[in-house]
């Protein structure tokens, strides 16, 4: 065999590992562990390790201890340096890490191999421990065979269930309704064949029947996947996904295609139709005045009471929302930048971006507070409807909260809101605000919220399967049982109480 043939062989046998190796990161679960090792039948030198794992936040993520590199101090030195050269991130605890999106373990697969050559130096994947258990599995191992329209319909709830962390339910039509705020659009399980529909309607009454034939006839070639169609006065836009082999991916990757047309295609087919100005954003990309004022007049997020920030933003209700929204979402680039800056060894810029970060977060606290001042009245750190007593002869109840917060997490992924509140006539609400790159993974839009609300009859029965009296404390026994709330949720599912969704993307 000639030295070329043996080279050919060898790279041969590494794509066919690396390939195995990704398909094995595109299915590990959040807080699984896989390791690929050097064999032990090869004495001599270091031997390489490296570990993976996914992350809460459900990243890919490669770990090598440093006590697994070159022994000698010399040769030590240039492989930390060689790996950092290739975006591996040492952290003071003796680790060097690499993470990536599921969508990116080909890459991750890719760099574990040339440490593995290069850093190890392993010949051969022969040369590595258990390298006969590293087979491609089958795509039906981690796919599915619908057998029936109900059966497929499971499957894809199960899947936009996890996707918006909480349980979805389609409607009284059997539709599922998706968060698109350019108009209201829908997924639906055909019966026929194992078929996927999404489908909105774009205009009801078109002004101009025979233009909008013709924009439908020249234009629907620019949207690959969707279909438009003048159904009598209206103009439809549908995207039907065969699905005969049900896999996680192809959904999410669909749903990722109609978000994108939905956000932004639909607009400029609704604008061409109906000859209205298609909205746009504003040219310089300023901040708003009131949430300018703030930044002037409180450059580090503290000095302001709720009282003072409610006033500036005029106490506008809308326009706060607006405003958290904003400030979520510098918070999240200078996350980006922080973590960009860190990557590059620049310790000094990335402490600049972690101080923007907490400023943003302080400021989001501080709308936040107005919000509840302008909405519930009273101080703005109680949240708790106080009700005077009209006949003091009569004993006062225990005033329990109207609102309770019960995730607010910040991290490199975005933020994560979620809170359980009683409107006025004490019924449930369940609210939830995701801002980031956590979103972006599964939307390809980086904010979602939703609300689901229910009535006083869902309520009170709530409380009657909780064991709870009227007067008994609903929100803090809520969370001291289910502790968050895709758990109640499905509590409340599976005790047949559904309530009303709203939810949108973007």
């Amino acid at each position: 065999m000639t030295g070329a043939n043996f080279d050919t062989l060898v790279d041969d046998a590494w794509r066919t590992f690396r390939n195995d190796l990704a398909d094995r990161l595109s299915t590990l679960p959040v807080g699984g562990e896989l390791t690929v090792a050097q064999s032990d039948e090869f004495p001599e030198g270091p031997h390489g390790v490296i570990t993976f794992t996914v992350t809460r936040a459900h990243r890919v993520r490669a770990t090598v201890q440093v006590t697994d590199l070159h022994s000698t101090r010399e040769f030590w030195v240039v492989n930390v340096k060689q790996m950092q050269g290739a975006n591996w991130r040492l952290l003071n605890g003796g680790r060097l890490i690499y993470e990536v999106s599921r969508r990116r373990v080909d890459e991750l697969a890719h760099l574990a191999v040339w440490t593995l050559r290069e850093i190890w130096e392993v010949v051969h994947p022969a040369m590595l421990a258990d390298a006969a258990s590293m087979p491609r599995e089958a795509s039906l191992a981690i796919a599915t065979v619908p057998d029936s329209r109900d059966h497929l319909l499971r499957c894809v709830i199960e899947v936009i269930s996890d996707i918006a962390g909480q349980h979805i339910q389609p409607d009284a039509d059997g539709d599922i309704a998706l968060p698109t705020n350019t108009a209201p659009s829908w997924l639906r399980v055909l019966g026929e064949e194992p078929t996927v529909e999404l489908f909105t309607t774009l205009v009801d009454e078109v002004p101009d029947t025979a233009k909008a034939a013709e924009y439908v006839a020249t234009e629907s070639v620019h949207f690959p996947g969707v279909k438009l169609v003048l159904h009598e006065t209206s103009v439809m836009a549908f995207m039907t996904v065969n699905v005969r082999v049900f896999h996680r991916v192809n959904l999410v990757n669909a749903l990722g295609c109609w978000f994108e047309f939905m956000t932004d295609s639909a607009p400029e087919v609704i604008s061409a139709i109906t000859h209205a100005d298609n909205p746009s954003e504003p040219e310089d990309g300023n901040l708003p005045d009131p949430l300018q004022t703030l930044v002037v007049l409180d450059d580090d997020g503290t000095s302001l009471s709720a009282h003072e920030v409610a006033v500036i933003c005029d106490q506008d209700q809308s326009a706060i929302l607006d405003y958290i929204r904003v400030t979520q979402q510098q918070s999240i680039e200078w996350s980006k930048s922080a973590a960009e800056a860190e990557d590059a060894g620049d310790a000094e810029e990335a402490a600049a971006c972690r101080h923007e970060e907490q400023v943003w977060r302080a400021t989001t606290e501080q709308l936040r507070a107005a919000l509840r001042l302008v909405v519930l009245g009273g101080p703005a750190t109680i949240t708790r409807k106080v009700e005077m007593n009209p006949n003091p002869t009569q004993p006062t109840h225990r005033q329990h909260p109207r609102s309770l917060v019960l995730t607010n997490r910040h991290d490199s992924d975005g933020t994560v809101f979620r809170v359980i509140e009683l409107d006025d006539n004490g019924a449930l609400r369940i609210e939830g605000h995701d801002i980031g790159r956590g979103v972006e993974r599964f939307f390809g839009h980086d904010e979602y919220e939703f609300t689901r609300t229910f009535s006083t009859e869902d309520t009170t029965r709530l409380r009657t399967l909780l064991g709870l009296n009227a007067d008994d404390d609903l929100l803090t026994t809520i969370a001291q049982r289910f502790g968050d709330t895709p758990t109640l949720e499905q509590f409340l599912t599976d005790s047949g109480i559904e309530g009303t969704l709203f939810n949108r993307i973007g």
